[in-house]
């Protein structure tokens, strides 16, 4: 692992540190890949376990990265969910949902590339942390009011629809970036997940107490009641155009 793609290397799977039980998350390419391997030895996901680490989350492809808030990886998401108590299978789940609507001209295996390596039940009992924002609906509208200072918000609303309905967010907020993806938890009831942060919080900086961002819910058009419409309209204009024809004659 290095600092950057040509930099030198920091940590390899030969002078991983002894460590107490510690939860591992990376942002480095490919660090869960094992095809490239020739032995045991040569995995930086087995060091870490080896040596004290109870978990790792990492990638078996490629990320990419801009900065912290425009990485693939996600870290600021990944670690707000910890520190909020979810569990690592939870945070993962939703990084490759995330993964497979972002990539989603790949097969859903190939684009769900991140993976953890330990107990999905897993997460951390905190003292109770400040809340940092309220996420508060109306209609198809969510309002995020910032109390305290943050790097992100996220969160999960259920609306009465198929996923396929949902198109998409109308985010009219000018230095925000929205990552969402949609799930079908029971027929015609769907949940979203959510997160939104600023594109380069080290120039902008982070959501101060105060701040408010509002984003509305896209649907897609029905096709079917578009159609029928258009029949209705057609039939409309051809019953008034056949009574003036009569009346001319």
């Amino acid at each position: 692992m290095a600092p950057t793609s040509t930099g030198l290397l920091l940590l390899t799977p030969y002078n991983i540190p002894t460590m107490p039980p510690t939860i591992i998350v990376t942002l480095s390419c490919e660090t869960a890949s094992f095809e490239k391997l020739t032995s045991p030895s040569q995995s930086i996901v087995l060091s870490f376990l080896f040596k004290g680490a109870i978990a790792y989350i990492g990638a078996m492809s490629l990320e990419y990265t801009s900065g912290l808030e425009l990485s693939t990886a996600h870290p600021e998401l990944v670690i707000s969910m910890i520190l909020n108590g979810e569990s690592l299978g939870e945070i993962v789940r939703v990084l490759n949902n995330i993964h497979i609507r972002e990539r989603n001209k790949e097969a859903p295996e190939y684009a769900a590339y991140t993976v953890l390596f330990g107990d999905p039940e897993l997460h951390l009992i905190l003292p109770q942390l400040k809340d940092k924002y309220i996420v508060n609906r109306e209609d198809n509208t969510i309002k995020i009011s910032f109390i305290n200072v943050s790097s992100l918000a996220y969160g999960r609303i259920i609306i009465n629809t198929s996923f396929e309905k949902i198109k998409g967010f109308d985010l009219r907020e000018p230095n925000t970036n929205i990552w969402w993806y949609a799930e079908e938890i029971q027929k015609d009831k769907t949940q979203i997940f959510f997160f939104i942060t600023r594109p380069f919080s080290s120039v902008i900086g982070d959501y101060k107490s105060g701040d408010t961002v509002k984003m509305k819910i896209m649907f897609e058009r029905n096709i079917e009641l578009i159609i029928v419409i258009l029949i209705i309209i057609v039939i409309i204009v051809t019953i008034l155009l056949l009574k003036k024809r009569s009346r001319i004659k």
